[in-house]
């Protein structure tokens, strides 16, 4: 066995595995499979788990801002004397969120030890995940309005954009879940309406 390489060997085209890549085929197509295959190993090896946290965390300025608008919007429907409109608050959410962007890509990418997805899932399901999922938002919710509060120089009304922050996540769980109960209710009473309807 020879174990110098010869001349014709030389000359052979190898991709960045050490495979035999044929003459005929371009230099630049080889180098845009090998960034496609790359990025496709990356893409695969990355659990599913960390790019949905990616997204969550990518759409930050609005979900912030939407409890900002959903709690001062609350606090105003009381008739706090203090309160701010809603569409300052939302801003006020927008921004918070904004910076926090940094914050959650930085935990993101911290290296951590690998959890099964199956770990994962059923953990996600159990009451007590879900409640403090919950109270991590509003942390975060009640972070961002005193964020937002500072970049907008509004520190004389800071108690009621943390109080709207703190109210906003769970305004906007039983805003959703109510709409979701009153669309099963209108769907199971057009079904029983047309069930009788039919029967007579």
């Amino acid at each position: 066995m020879n174990a110098y390489h010869t001349f014709p060997n030389c000359l052979e085209i190898k991709d960045p595995a050490g495979n035999t890549v044929p003459e005929w085929i371009p230099t630049k197509t080889l180098q845009r499979r090998t960034a496609l295959s790359y990025s496709w190993s990356i893409y695969s090896k990355f659990p599913k788990s960390r790019l949905y946290s990616f997204a969550e965390a990518a759409l930050s300025p609005a979900k912030y801002s939407l409890f900002q608008f959903l709690g001062s919007a609350f606090i105003q429907w009381f008739g706090h004397p203090n309160s701010v409109a809603p569409s300052t608050s939302a801003k006020i959410g927008a921004f918070g969120g904004t910076t926090l962007i940094l914050l959650y890509f930085a935990l993101l990418l911290k290296p951590r030890s690998t959890v099964h997805e199956a770990d994962e899932s059923l953990d996600f399901h159990s009451v007590l995940s879900c409640l403090i999922v919950l109270l991590k938002e509003m942390v975060y919710s009640v972070l961002a309005a005193i964020i937002g509060s500072l970049a907008c120089g509004l520190q004389g009304q800071m108690h009621f954009h943390v109080a709207a922050g703190y109210l906003g996540p769970v305004l906007f769980l039983a805003v959703l879940f109510g709409s979701l109960a009153i669309t099963i209710g209108v769907a199971w009473s057009g079904g029983k309406c047309r069930y009788l309807f039919n029967k007579y």
